[in-house]
C-alpha cells in the first residue's frame, strides 16, 4: 500500500472516529439519566443490581417491575431541594406521597428533616470510560455501601447550588428502594444481559454437536477471512453463540413485559447455591478445553464451544448468588418464630365457641371460650367510634376501620382465641394454610351469626356499625365488616399479613391473607402484594374456604381503593 493511501486511510479513520464520538456524546446527552444500583449478596461478594432509573426530568422508573408499571415516582425540584414523590400504584398517579428530599450538597433527609444518608452531587469520572459517566456511592465515604448511582449525559461541572441528577438518583435509592420497599431484596438483573449467558451456552453446545454444523461454520461462510481459516472458524462459531445469547436476552425482556416468571427460571439455572463446586468444575473444564485446543488439533473443532461455556459459567459462577435459599416451614410445629403460649381471659360472663376445620384432608373439632367481667362490654363499646356517631365514623370508614383493627386486636379476648388456634395448630401439625382456614372457619357461622347492624339492639339499630373484635366475640353476631374486622385481628395476632378489603363498589367487606408458603394448587383466588400471595377470604355464611372466590371477590380485588394494608 502506498504512503499516500495509508495517510488517506488514517485520515478517513480519524474522521470516522470523530463523527462517531460526536454522535455518541449527542446520544448520551439526549438520553441523559441516572442509573441506580443496589448491592445484593453476602459479605465480601456483593453484586450491584440495577434497580431503578431516574430520567433527566426526575421521573423514577423501577426496572424490576413489568414495563407498564415501572413509573413509580419523581424527584422534583422545589426551593433548592429535590423532593422524592412516590405514586401510590394501587390508586393511580393522582394519589402520591412525598417521603423525603435531597439538598444541594447531596444529604438525603426524611420529610421530618432527619438525615438518612449522603451522596456526592458531583461524582467521579474514570478515564477508561472516556470520562463519559459520573459515579457516586451511597452513602458517600461509608464503609458499607448500600448502592451506587451512575449518571450519563452530563459533561460539565456542577453549578453552584444545583441539585444534580446524580444526587436525585441517590435520593431515589434511599427513599424509594430502601424506604418504600422496606429493604426488599431486589430481583437480580431483570434487564441485565449476563443471566442468559449460561442458557445460551447450553443451547449452543447442543447446536454444535449436530452433524454438519461445524463443517458448515468452517466452510466458505467465514466472518473474518483475514484471520485465516482456523481463527475465522473460531470467530464465526463464537459469533453464532453471541447471536443465541442476544436472542435469549430479547426473549427475556419481551417476557418481562408480560410477567416475571422468566426470572424464576433463570435464577434456577444460574443460581450457585449448593452447586458452587459443579459451576467451578464446568468453568475449569472449559479452561482446560481452551488450552488443550492449542496442542491437540482434534479439539480445535470444539474451541468455540469451550469459549461459550467459559463465558456462560463465568457469568453464572461469579455473578449469580450463592448464599442459602430462604426456606419457610410449612407448619407452626416446624417453626419457632412465633410465640404459641396460651392466653386466657377472666370473668364470670362466658362466651363459648365450637367449630370444625373445613379441610378435605383433616376433620378436626375445635372449641374455646372467652370471658368478660361485669361492665367490660359497655367500656369496650364506648371505645368504638361508631358508638358515639356512626354517621361520622362511616364517612371516614377506611381510617376508622384500620384504627378498630389495630386497637381491637390487643383485646385479651381476641388474643385468647388467636393463641388457642396457634397452639392447636402446633399440636396437630397443621400447615400454615390450614391454620388460616381454622381462623376463617371461626368467624363464619355458626360461631358468628351473620346479621345486619340495623337489626341488632346492641348497636342501637344503626344503619352502619363496625364492631370491635371483642364486641363481635361477645355478641357472637355481626355483618360482613364486623366479621372481617374480627378475622383480620385474629390473623394478625397469629402473625399473618393482612389486606382488609372494604369496597364501596361491591358494597361488601372481606380480607386477603398472606404468609402461607405452600402452593395449594389450582383454583385458588389470590392477589400479589409486595412479592407475596394474599388469598381471598370470605367471612360471611358458612363453608367458605381460603382462596375461594365469592360472587363479589373479583370486584373487590380489582378495586384498588378497597385495600387497607395491614401487612406490617
Amino acid at each position: 500500500m502506498a504512503r499516500s493511501e495509508v495517510e488517506a486511510f488514517l485520515a478517513g479513520l480519524a474522521a470516522t472516529l470523530f463523527i462517531l464520538g460526536v454522535l455518541l456524546i449527542v446520544i448520551l446527552f439526549l438520553l441523559r439519566r441516572c442509573h441506580v444500583f443496589a448491592y445484593v449478596g453476602d459479605e465480601g461478594r456483593k453484586v450491584p443490581v440495577r434497580v431503578a432509573v431516574v430520567t433527566r426530568d426526575g421521573t423514577i422508573f423501577d426496572v424490576s417491575r413489568p414495563r407498564t408499571q415501572q413509573r413509580v415516582g419523581q424527584v422534583y425540584l422545589r426551593e433548592g431541594r429535590g423532593y422524592v414523590r412516590l405514586y401510590r400504584l394501587e390508586l393511580g398517579d393522582d394519589q402520591y406521597e412525598d417521603v423525603g428530599y435531597v439538598d444541594t450538597e447531596g444529604t438525603i433527609y426524611s420529610m421530618e428533616g432527619v438525615p438518612l444518608s449522603k451522596i456526592s452531587p458531583q461524582g467521579r469520572r474514570y478515564w477508561w470510560e472516556l470520562f463519559l459517566r459520573l459515579h457516586a456511592g451511597v452513602p458517600e465515604g461509608g464503609d458499607d455501601l448500600i448502592g451506587r448511582c451512575i449518571e450519563v449525559g452530563r459533561f460539565r461541572m456542577r453549578r453552584p447550588n444545583e441539585v444534580t441528577l446524580l444526587a436525585r438518583g441517590g435520593a431515589a435509592l434511599v427513599l424509594y428502594y430502601r424506604w418504600a420497599k422496606k429493604d426488599e431484596t431486589p430481583r437480580l438483573a431483570p434487564n441485565a444481559v449476563w443471566d442468559t449467558a449460561l442458557p445460551a451456552a447450553f443451547l449452543f453446545a447442543i447446536l454444535f454437536v449436530i452433524p454438519g454444523v461445524s463443517d458448515y461454520l468452517g466452510g466458505s461462510r467465514l466472518v473474518l477471512p483475514l484471520l485465516g481459516p482456523k481463527w475465522s472458524y473460531v470467530a464465526t462459531g463464537f459469533a453464532v453463540y453471541l447471536m443465541i445469547w442476544l436472542l435469549l436476552h430479547f426473549i427475556k425482556v419481551t417476557w418481562l413485559s408480560m410477567n416475571n416468571e422468566v426470572l424464576a427460571y433463570l435464577t434456577l439455572i444460574n443460581r450457585q447455591t449448593g452447586i458452587e463446586l459443579w459451576g467451578l468444575t464446568g468453568w475449569t473444564l472449559s479452561v482446560i478445553g481452551i488450552i488443550g485446543s492449542f496442542g491437540d488439533p482434534s479439539l480445535e473443532t470444539y474451541l468455540p464451544v469451550f469459549l461459550a461455556t467459559f463465558v456462560g459459567f463465568t457469568a453464572a459462577y461469579w455473578i449469580a448468588p450463592g448464599h442459602p435459599w430462604g426456606l419457610r416451614p410449612r407448619s407452626r410445629a416446624e417453626s419457632s418464630r412465633r410465640d404459641t403460649t396460651l392466653v386466657t381471659t377472666e370473668g364470670n360472663i362466658v362466651r363459648e365457641y365450637e367449630w370444625e376445620l373445613d379441610s378435605p384432608f383433616k376433620k378436626l373439632l375445635l372449641s374455646t371460650e372467652t370471658r368478660y367481667q361485669e361492665g367490660d362490654i359497655e367500656q369496650i363499646r364506648r371505645a368504638n367510634p361508631f358508638h358515639h356517631n356512626w354517621e361520622e365514623a362511616a364517612l371516614n370508614a377506611r381510617r376508622v376501620t384500620e384504627q378498630i383493627v389495630r386497637e381491637g386486636e390487643r383485646a385479651p379476648q381476641a388474643l385468647q382465641v388467636a393463641s388457642y388456634i396457634r397452639g392447636f395448630s402446633e399440636q396437630q401439625g397443621l400447615t400454615f394454610f390450614e391454620e388460616i382456614q381454622a381462623a376463617l372457619d371461626f368467624v363464619q357461622e355458626p360461631n358468628i351469626v351473620y346479621l345486619l347492624d340495623e337489626q341488632c339492639e346492641e348497636t342501637g339499630y344503626a344503619k352502619e356499625y363496625f364492631r370491635l373484635p371483642a364486641e363481635t366475640l361477645y355478641d357472637k353476631r355481626g355483618d360482613c365488616d364486623c366479621k372481617t374486622i374480627l378475622a383480620a385481628a385474629l390473623m394478625r395476632n397469629m402473625g399473618y399479613p393482612v389486606l382488609l378489603l372494604l369496597s364501596a363498589r361491591a358494597a361488601h367487606a372481606a380480607l386477603a391473607v398472606g404468609g402461607a408458603p405452600e402452593d395449594p394448587g389450582e383454583g385458588f383466588y389470590f392477589i400479589e402484594h409486595e412479592g407475596e400471595w394474599y388469598y381471598f377470604c370470605e367471612t360471611t355464611g358458612d363453608g367458605w374456604k381460603v382462596g375461594e372466590a365469592s360472587d363479589r371477590a373479583h370486584i373487590m380485588l380489582a378495586d384498588r381503593q378497597a385495600r387497607i394494608d395491614l401487612s406490617d
